[in-house]
């Protein structure tokens, strides 16, 4: 076959196209940068430290509160500057890590820094320390017992700063339905918040004490209804005997509601006293308890004689 005939057959098969080079499609993503500078993105935190279990935000609470308790449990491994910051990141979350991330790249290079700018931004939940006219709210309701208004008041008095003794006592009388622990702070104003305590605890023990004895009371006066009629004409026993001892308080609380009661005899400032914890409710003071009261029992053994 000719060369000629060769050319024309060739011309006449469809041509291959020429293969292109194929290249694989990957997505790309913008490149992060981080609001630490490249110093602090660089820091490795010490062999084998394990972040310990720190508390979240997410924006909505208390940003003070939040570093506190951050710098609180990190404040023990000694790290430095810069892994305070990365383990810092760690504890935003929701709103808190949408604001960190967008905060300009390498715009934060310290701790100080970074805490400045989260306050800042955070602030409008920052919980600011109340002032003492806050105390005066705090007021002892109808029926409550003093131990529970002892312990809500001292939760109040840690939310305020700088208020001196004087005005603690001032505001706890106004604000007590207590009326002896009321005119205990009165008569003798303590000097500091732990001496106020220390008698708050008294008569937080008497009140209680009280309270016991009331179930007592009905059982008592139950009993009373089986006594014949010659055993309720039994004379009085004198004074020291058992019955006397165990209706003392009953009785100073019956005449002092019919107002028949002559007030004690004012007893000498002793030190040792205060430091007792045998009180007597008639002298409404410490150093011997109500049934061992002779002042006591002399005005009732008194008042019996005049027919009460």
């Amino acid at each position: 076959m000719s060369r000629e005939g060769i050319d024309d057959r060739n011309s006449r098969r469809p041509r291959r196209k020429a293969s292109r080079p194929t290249t694989a499609r990957f997505e790309t993503f913008p490149a992060r940068i981080s609001p630490f500078v490249p110093a602090i993105m660089e820091e490795v935190l010490p062999l084998g430290f394990r972040i310990p279990n720190l508390p979240q935000f997410d924006g909505t609470g208390d940003p003070q509160e939040q570093l506190n308790n951050f710098y609180a449990k990190l404040d023990l491994y000694g790290l430095s500057n810069a892994a305070y910051c990365k383990i810092f990141q760690t504890t935003l979350t929701d709103q808190a890590q949408v604001w960190f991330n967008g905060l300009p790249g390498g715009s934060l290079d310290n701790l100080d820094q970074l805490a400045t700018h989260f306050l800042n931004h955070d602030s409008m939940n920052k919980k600011y320390a109340k002032t003492g006219s806050y105390l005066f709210k705090v007021i002892q309701r109808d029926g409550e017992p003093l131990r529970d208004y002892i312990q809500r008041f001292v939760k109040a008095v840690h939310e305020v700063r700088h208020v001196t003794h004087e005005m603690l006592a001032g505001i706890l009388q106004q604000n007590l339905k207590h009326v002896r622990f009321r005119e205990s702070i009165a008569g003798r104003p303590p000097k500091t918040l732990e001496e106020l305590l220390n008698r708050a605890g008294k008569y937080i023990r008497i009140e209680e004490i009280t309270e016991m004895r009331v179930p007592l009371k009905r059982k008592r006066d139950v009993e009373s209804h089986n006594y014949n009629r010659e055993e309720e004409r039994h004379p009085i026993e004198p004074s020291g005997s058992s019955h006397l001892k165990d209706k003392l308080l009953d009785m100073m609380i019956i005449a002092e509601q019919k107002g028949i009661l002559q007030p004690p005899k004012m007893m000498n400032e002793n030190p040792e006293r205060q430091k007792s914890d045998n009180y007597c409710e008639y002298h409404r003071y410490w150093g011997h308890t109500t049934d061992e009261c002779f002042q006591l029992k002399q005005s009732l053994e008194r008042l019996l004689l005049d027919g009460h």
